[in-house]
């Protein structure tokens, strides 16, 4: 079915619960607003919602079903006629390491439901954008019996600061907390984009 003939399938649908409206007045409604629907659509998407393996994202926890992630963030974006959404899901584990083996760890994370590759190791940006979210990505993690993200600890981020140094992260406001050598130990927590 190609998108006129949903469009008309839909106007049908419209039609049949006595709107008074045509199909062509369905139809030119639903074009005119298309990018109003497609920003609703992409509202509904709020940090501490749960990211199932099977790609589903719910604000409940269904039960039989694996859960992979926490929506960390999820942020709207325009240019001209393109309307796009950033989302940034937190795993479910984190661990303690040198970034080096930070970097391993999360090309090679392969746990609740995610596939190896799917994880990877955030940047600064994501990070940044996780900051005014943690108390809903947390209460997402604790019914979950999963680590919460650590206030005032430091977390790796892929960002270079200079050869051997590495830009680390405080989750609790955001800004660089220090530029340290890939030897020393921070928080890992991969993250998934889509």
């Amino acid at each position: 079915m190609n998108a006129e003939e949903k469009l008309k399938a839909i106007a049908e649908k419209l039609k049949e619960t006595e709107t008074g409206l045509s199909i062509d007045e369905v139809i030119a409604y639903l074009q005119r607003n298309a990018d109003t629907l497609r920003d609703r659509k992409s509202k509904d998407i709020f940090p501490g919602m749960y990211v199932y393996a099977n790609g589903q994202v719910s604000a409940e926890i269904i039960e039989g079903r694996q859960i992979m992630a926490v929506i960390g963030s999820a942020e709207v974006h325009r240019k001209g006629y393109w309307t796009w959404i950033d989302v940034v899901a937190v795993c479910l584990q984190e661990k303690r390491m040198e970034w080096v083996e930070a970097e391993q760890y999360c090309k090679k994370y392969a746990e609740d439901g995610v596939k190896r590759g799917e994880a990877h190791m955030p940047s600064y940006k994501e990070l940044r954008t996780l900051v005014g979210n943690v108390p809903a990505i947390n209460e997402a993690l604790r019914a979950l019996k999963a680590p919460e993200l650590s206030l005032h600890r430091l977390y790796w981020s892929s960002d270079d600061y200079n050869l051997g140094r590495k830009t680390v992260v405080g989750i609790d406001d955001g800004f660089p907390g220090a530029k340290l050598p890939k030897g020393e130990w921070a928080l890992i927590r991969p993250v998934i984009s889509f």
